[in-house]
């Protein structure tokens, strides 16, 4: 099955397996989304670069969106769906009675699809209490108690969000790479910039966690995902780090699901985060 998570920063295509039966999956590539791409577009590339991976026609007759780009959805399944000559599937609220965590209403209405994949794997994986961090567009943290309901999300500014912000909202500051620095202080523009960004979003992170556990009475397990998540590989004495956390959840949902359910040729946006 081909999974595919629409994000802000990316479009990331994996594909699913299954290692003595487990769920496993596998990274393929990642484009930029670009609302501008035409059907026609999108398809020729995806077409090319499953190609290039490998990945024939025959493993790509299923396939599972996540969406919180609503404008890019319909492109992009109907893309797929012209290589494989079968309408994908987009994961939406229609799915979310049959998950092993539960949303509560007033979540249930906003929450991005990506935080539902997130805490679906880390659940699945966790079976106790446990906080999803997810380093994107957006830093978010998702935390699910121990009986998988998810008790709330925050949202701050993404690590490349805020150093774009600190460019373009001032004079003098350029763009700066992403790096963790040694120090929090800075010598340089650069180093200054890197060590409260970069070095502040790990104590943020840190922080977070923390203050989940004591909002949940709870010791919680953890997980950190997302494109930048990288960047803290190194860290000692931090949670792991998984980069295909998303696909994974969607890899569960696309399981979980019954087949009777799974809305006919059709496409459903998302208000997500």
């Amino acid at each position: 099955m081909l999974l595919i998570d629409v994000g802000n920063s990316h479009v990331v295509f994996g594909i699913q397996g299954e290692n003595g039966g487990r769920v496993c999956v596998r990274e393929l590539f990642r484009l930029a989304p670009d609302a501008r791409k035409t059907q026609d577009e999108y398809s020729l590339l995806i077409h090319a670069l499953c190609e290039r991976a490998g990945v024939g026609r025959a493993s790509l007759r299923d396939a599972f969106i996540s969406s919180v780009v609503p404008v890019l959805t319909k492109t992009i399944a109907d893309a797929v769906a012209q290589i494989s000559g079968v309408q994908p599937v987009v994961f939406g609220p229609w799915a979310y009675e049959h998950l092993p965590v539960r949303i509560p209403e007033p979540v249930r209405a906003e929450i991005g699809t990506d935080l539902v994949a997130n805490a679906v794997a880390a659940y699945v994986h966790f079976r106790s209490a446990c906080v999803v961090v997810d380093c994107g567009t957006a830093l978010t943290f998702t935390a699910v108690d121990g009986t998988g309901l998810i008790q709330g999300v925050a949202i701050a500014p993404g690590l490349r969000t805020a150093v774009q912000s600190l460019h373009t909202g001032t004079a003098q500051l350029p763009l700066v790479p992403l790096a963790l620095p040694d120090s929090v202080l800075g010598k340089d523009t650069t180093h200054a910039v890197q060590a409260g960004v970069v070095r502040g979003t790990l104590f943020v992170i840190r922080a977070m966690i923390a203050q989940c556990q004591k909002e949940l009475g709870c010791r919680c397990a953890a997980v950190i995902t997302g494109g930048l998540s990288r960047l803290f590989s190194s860290e000692v004495d931090f949670p792991p780090i998984d980069a295909q956390l998303t696909l994974s959840g969607l890899a569960h949902i696309a399981r979980l699901v019954p087949t009777s359910l799974l809305p006919p040729a059709t496409v459903s946006g998302s208000s997500g985060n």
